[in-house]
């Protein structure tokens, strides 16, 4: 009943520009709650309307509080945008993963030769990929990011999976035989497609390193294309 009005007032007038100002819970009230809203805000920032500026994640009163307490609130803050906006990184990587069969390839038999041929574990060094071996799904996204599921990352790579669940037997004897007989291009395209539910680039905490550039800029990740 407040924000609302306010924001589709202002959406009318694109000349006038402000600055919005939000803390951690009202930001996460805002997305999971009124998406609506949200929506209108994106536009606006979109054409150089709004400006955003963060607060403490609760809200509190900094002048106030001790030192110590002002700087656990704003890096709570940045923690819970890190996480929420790495998660849907993870939802647009794991998609171009699976529509870049090469790069999936490339990543299983980077992990591999770590293994085998460098004497490290995979998926444990700093400079391993950012995928779960064996396969091991990444299944927290909608805990970082509840608006995950309905995603256009998501959704894309949701149907992608369904159109491959549908050909494939579930007898196991059954689905080994339909492998072997696949085409090899068409086995790496599975490949990449299961792969890609591994990707996992989610940062529990604001870092000046995003995991995964090196195969986000292999798969051409651009996340205005998803977001």
């Amino acid at each position: 009943r407040c924000y609302k009005p306010f924001l589709e007032t202002v959406f009318k007038y694109p000349d006038f520009r402000f600055a919005l100002h939000s803390s951690g819970w009202l930001l996460e009230w805002l997305m999971t709650h009124h998406p609506d809203d949200m929506a209108l805000l994106r536009q606006m920032a979109d054409r150089g309307q709004v400006e955003f500026f963060g607060a403490g994640d609760m809200e509190p009163v900094l002048a106030v509080i001790p030192y110590r307490d002002r700087m656990s609130q704003l890096a709570a803050m940045s923690d819970r945008l890190a996480q929420r906006l790495s998660a849907h990184r993870t939802a647009a990587l794991q998609i171009e993963v699976a529509r870049h069969p090469q790069a999936a390839l490339a990543a299983v038999v980077h992990g591999m030769v770590q293994t085998v041929l460098q004497d490290s574990r995979y998926g444990r060094s700093r400079d391993s990929l950012p995928l779960g071996v064996g396969l091991k799904l990444q299944d927290r996204l909608e805990g970082m990011a509840p608006d995950w599921p309905e995603s256009s990352a998501a959704v894309a790579l949701r149907e992608l999976q369904q159109a491959w669940g549908g050909k494939l037997p579930e007898d196991s004897a059954e689905l080994f035989a339909a492998l072997l007989a696949m085409e090899q291009g068409e086995l790496i395209k599975l490949l990449a497609v299961c792969v890609a539910s591994t990707v996992d680039v989610v940062t529990a905490r604001t870092t000046p390193h995003q995991p995964g550039a090196e195969l986000a800029q292999a798969v051409g990740l651009d996340m205005a294309a998803w977001w």
